[in-house]
């Protein structure tokens, strides 16, 4: 499955990372549980930042957000959610739905991964001693699919700005631009060819163009035939909106001055 990369304000941006049921074994005891704490574990293929790509997050029982006891615990390979009292209650032999929900911060990189998984023997997960308790051994892991995270380009820009440059040499630094979403994340599939014109001098090879490697541009062989003041570089790429640098000069170089000097030997005007 793939989500794409959105502003991260809104609960309506969440999505869906992990599912599992939670049911009561209708023991003898004829009480439901009463859960306290659920224990995510990171997944072999988790990638995600969680401190760097996450805004926020919930859990849903059976369609209803549950009012955490405090603050989820990050820890190096885990997640553990308080549970406050009475917010999710097992009915003796049945069981409820979980899933956890995340909402991502506005910059994060293409291509990161999600999942988590249930640790079946070190799950963590704890009931109340009034009802029910977890079994010690869950018998097998809950793995959960791999999220990717899917950014899509929707328009151009100059991550690497022009600089002033002489006529017939290269612009350095290399003009850079990149494929990025309103976000301003890169995206790394984008593959399309991304083209460059200018205004106000003569670009040599006009248009010049560059194939994006993992959705980045790089223009090392930008160079005027004359002069121009104030001129713009203007990119184009697909259906994505076109990006305008910023205003260069490019001028001749000047001549260097050249000294000459006289020697004669055994002269005493030698300059």
């Amino acid at each position: 499955a793939t989500i794409a990369v959105v502003d991260g304000d809104e609960t309506t941006e969440a999505f869906d990372v992990f599912s599992f049921d939670i049911t009561d074994a209708g023991t003898a005891d004829g009480e439901p549980t009463r859960v306290n704490q659920i224990v995510l574990f990171y997944g072999p293929n988790m990638t995600l930042d969680f401190e760097n790509d996450i805004d926020s997050g919930y859990l849903v029982i059976d369609g209803t957000p549950v009012d955490l006891g405090g603050e989820p615990v990050f820890g190096a390979d885990s997640i553990a959610f308080p549970i406050a009292d009475g917010e999710i209650v097992v009915p003796d032999g049945g069981s409820v739905n979980a899933v956890v929900k995340l909402i991502l911060n506005t910059t994060v990189a293409d291509g990161k991964v999600i999942q988590f998984f249930i640790d079946a023997d070190q799950h963590g997960f704890v009931a109340k001693a009034t009802g029910s308790g977890f079994a010690a051994d869950f018998g097998t892991d809950v793995v959960g699919n791999d999220i990717t995270i899917d950014v899509v380009a929707t328009e151009l820009n100059f991550s690497t700005e022009p600089t002033n440059v002489y006529v017939d040499a290269n612009i350095i630094p290399a003009v850079v631009v990149e494929a990025i979403d309103a976000n301003g994340n890169v995206d790394t599939d984008y593959v399309t060819d991304i083209t460059i014109t200018a205004t106000g001098a003569t670009l040599v090879g006009t248009p010049v163009t560059v194939t994006p490697v993992a959705g980045i541009a790089t223009f090392d062989a930008l160079s005027f035939s004359d002069e121009g003041a104030g001129v713009t570089l203007t990119t184009a790429s697909g259906t994505l909106t076109n990006a305008v640098s910023i205003a260069f000069d490019v001028t001749v170089e000047p001549v260097k001055e050249l000294f000459f000097s006289e020697y004669v030997e055994g002269s005493s005007n030698n300059k």
